[in-house]
Parts: C-alpha cells; structure tokens; sequence
C-alpha cells in the first residue's frame, strides 16, 4: 500500500514512475520529470480538436494519417 501511495504521490506531481512515458511527454534530463514533447502535443491537440467536432476515432485516425502524409 505504501508503494501504490508513493507512486501515485510523485505521478501527480508530474515525476517518472517508470515505464514508458505517456504519448506526448518525454522524460527529463533529469531523469525525474516528465515534459511535453512539442511534437506530440501538437498532434495530441489536433486530436481532441476533431473529436471535440464529433468525428469518431476511426474517422480522427484517418484525418491524423491524411495530414501526416501531407508532411
């Protein structure tokens, strides 16, 4: 129990519990902290941006791959 606690104390703090980093972050230099990765962001916002106008996920999916091929 004191385990869960403390990960979950430092995870909302924004501190690296191990594992992957959620898509769009990246750990820091400091190897404690996780920061935005602007890229992700980016596409992150573009995301919830099309879901906020109603488009299911398939239909984000594609919007997202069309632009990527755009690039």
């Amino acid at each position: 129990m004191r385990t869960s606690a403390a990960l979950q104390h430092k995870a909302s703090l924004g501190e690296y519990t191990g594992g992957d980093a959620p898509h769009g972050y990246r750990l820091a230099a400091d190897g404690e902290r996780l920061e935005p990765e602007p890229a992700e962001q980016v596409l992150l916002a573009r995301a919830r941006s099309l879901r906020h106008k109603g488009l299911s996920l398939q239909a984000v999916a594609r919007q997202l791959e069309a632009q990527r091929m755009l690039m």
